[in-house]
């Protein structure tokens, strides 16, 4: 529980010793906390114990409080009888003989001077000491700007170095100092956990976005934050690893911000509307999300036309949604579907349909939007009309790049030049198999192939099935195999083929195998269509007691109907074979097995990962602990990133501690929910 469970605050006085935590709920929709009334404080090394007088923000057992998304923050403080004078160390305990219960030993009550980091450079002692500074006293509510004018003198030296405003110098010293104890923070809780003024909250919320925009800070997604049973949604940041890294060698970060074009801002709108259209009920949100971009990037064209038309939210929905559509060369967009998935209120839905059929649009007006044909009620479409697509995307909008419109929702295209190089190791029979697939692969040899199978009346098809242990490198291998036979990959998004509208799952699947036939005519060389993650449209076919088994049967004898007529090369990933079809099973040509890693294997990756460790360290590694490549790797990442922050060599130790943690995680295969 220590990872979900963290310490912000304790405060100790002569009434009462009062503790902030912060709990990150990991379990997903349906975790949920309670608080043992029985939890002690005690004086490290005696067996005084100091029982809870009270909780707030966190329910008393058999009280619980629930939580509806992963990654949900719940803010609460503990209050206990006073400690003795002169006690620096104390132990908190909910119940020291239960494993899920949160215990912290050796916690130091002047807590809110915990060091972030034990070897910090000049620069970084004085940001640390610059954030403790704000912090300071959080008896009393104080303003941030009467804060500023007490250390006018010290943040301008700091200003200067980091070529920031003292205000904005204020916000990223504790942006810091709050992201090395916290990994990342909101700006609720940066104004809670200095204990400023509510008034100060929109004050630096624009502090931060400056921050952000300059490239200081980063976006690291949302999280829903708790006070007691009150929930909101806070955007969480994290300062950016290249500014760490420079102010860990005391030097001024150079930060080269990314210069947006439309493409990117449609991008970003491709995914800001995926994301929400699943609830109709965020359409706030998403609005919100749309005014934060108009106000950021107002000479990008979509939003430039957005603010000079002064679109209402209905029209700037559709406008965005073709705009996003357009770039993913997807040119038409479903009025019914579009409606349904971001208007709730039937009303609402039917006024729109209405004011659509009857041209009543300020996007008609300007001959912005069209219906792909003229007639609504035989073609719900719309589209961008060739005056609007260059508006939007300027006199360039000729020059949309060809491979590109097979990237869309259900067909991403993986360009074998963007593949980064990786080294894999294999157990000596996958070793053989990957051998073997990789010379077919090869340009020269794939077209004698093709024609050699074709003479002959056999299926021209390269039809593969990666299966077996997880972490093994399944995916990885696809990727490195496209890198070195400079192929490109168009990757299947399984979950965006499914669709609640009768039929249209079916179609959707059809619509891959043709993007695919079509993009032989695009490219040099034939690319590999790649299913990852496949189980739930290779897995056996069902009988049918409802509707959605129906939907999958039809996807499935659409799936073998396409392999068996297949020409190409298609690929599948999957971790479930014994639930694999035995039609879809004679449909693989070539079926490899991904086992657990060999010694030698699991040797030569611990080497790879690890260059500190001697040959003798990755043996006694690989003995004692058997993971798959895809933990070892997990493993070495937080290494590399404990290196970032804290500038520390790590040693062999070090590694079987964060083996031991890891067995820990896979120790058991069902997750504990509360404290």
């Amino acid at each position: 529980m220590n990872n979900s469970c963290k310490i912000v605050y304790i405060e100790s006085d002569t009434d009462k010793v009062r503790i902030d935590f912060r709990y990150t709920n990991r379990y997903g929709y349906g975790g949920w906390v309670r608080m043992n009334p029985k939890c002690f404080i005690r004086q490290v090394g005696t067996e005084m114990e100091l029982t809870m007088i009270r909780s707030e923000g966190m329910p008393i057992s058999p009280k619980i409080l629930s939580f509806t998304k992963q990654g949900d923050v719940l803010f609460y403080s503990l209050f206990f009888p006073p400690l003795p004078e002169n006690v620096t160390e104390i132990d908190i305990i909910e119940d020291e003989g239960e494993i899920k219960s949160f215990n912290f030993y050796n916690v130091s009550t002047l807590n809110q001077k915990i060091i972030m980091t034990t070897n910090a450079t000049t620069v970084l002692k004085n940001i640390e000491k610059m954030a403790l500074e704000l912090k300071g006293n959080r008896k009393e509510i104080k303003s941030f700007f009467e804060d500023l004018k007490r250390l006018d003198t010290n943040l301008s030296e700091l200003a200067d170095f980091l070529k920031l405003t003292n205000e904005e110098t204020a916000i990223f010293c504790l942006a810091t100092y709050i992201s090395i104890t916290n990994d990342s923070f909101s700006i609720a809780e940066m104004k809670s956990d200095c204990n400023f003024s509510p008034f100060d909250f929109f004050e630096i919320k624009k502090i931060v976005k400056s921050l952000f925009k300059k490239g200081w800070i980063v976006k690291s997604g949302s999280a829903g934050m708790h006070r007691g049973s009150r929930r909101f949604e806070e955007k969480l940041y994290y300062v950016s690893p290249g500014v760490l890294d420079a102010l860990y060698k005391d030097i001024t970060p150079e930060i080269k911000i990314k210069e947006i074009d439309v493409y990117a801002a449609s991008e970003m709108l491709h995914k800001c509307l995926t994301e929400h259209c699943e609830d109709a009920g965020e359409i706030d949100e998403l609005c919100s999300l749309f005014l934060e971009y108009e106000e950021e990037y107002p000479n990008i064209n979509p939003f430039k036309i957005t603010n000079e038309l002064n679109l209402d939210r209905s029209s700037k929905i559709i406008f965005y949604c073709l705009v996003s559509k357009m770039a993913a060369g997807e040119e038409q967009l479903d009025v019914d579907r579009m409606l349904s998935n971001f208007f709730n209120s039937h009303t609402e839905r039917s006024k729109l349909k209405r004011m659509l059929a009857k041209r009543e649009s300020i996007l008609f007006d300007n001959k912005l939007i069209e219906f792909t044909i003229e007639d609504f009620k035989t073609d719900k479409y719309l589209k961008l009309t060739a005056e609007g697509v260059k508006m939007v995307f300027g006199e360039d909008a000729c020059f949309l790049s060809k491979e590109d419109v097979f990237s869309s929702g259900m067909c991403k295209l993986i360009k074998h030049d963007s593949i980064v190089e990786k080294e894999l190791f294999y157990n000596e029979n996958e070793q053989q198999s990957i051998d073997s697939v990789s010379e077919f692969l090869n340009a020269e040899k794939f077209t004698d192939i093709v024609k050699r199978l074709e003479e002959n009346k056999m299926r021209p098809g390269l039809t593969i099935l990666l299966h077996g242990y997880p972490g093994t490198g399944k995916t990885e291998t696809i990727y490195q195999l496209a890198r070195q036979t400079k192929r490109n990959i168009l990757l299947v998004n399984i979950s965006e083929i499914r669709d609640k509208w009768v039929g249209e799952s079916e179609k959707r699947l059809k619509s891959v195998f043709d993007t695919y036939k079509n993009s032989f005519k695009r490219f040099e060389q034939v690319p590999i269509l790649l299913f990852n993650e496949s189980d739930a449209l290779i897995g056996k076919r069902i009988n049918v007691t409802s509707s959605v088994d129906q939907m999958n049967n039809a996807m499935q004898n659409i799936l073998l109907q396409e392999l068996e007529d297949f020409k190409g090369i298609l690929m599948a990933t999957t971790n479930l074979t014994a639930n694999l079809d035995e039609a879809f099973e004679r449909r693989f040509l070539f079926k490899i097995k991904y086992s657990r890693p060999s010694q030698k294997a699991k040797v030569a990756i611990w080497k790879s990962k690890l260059s500190f460790l001697t040959d003798e360290d990755s043996i006694r590694l690989a003995e004692e602990f058997d993971f798959s490549g895809g933990q070892i790797e997990n493993i070495s990442r937080k290494l590399f990133l404990d290196t970032l922050l804290h500038g520390k060599k790590y040693s062999l130790e070090d590694t079987i501690q964060y083996c031991e943690e890891e067995s820990l995680l896979n120790a058991s295969g069902r997750k504990k929910v509360g404290f």
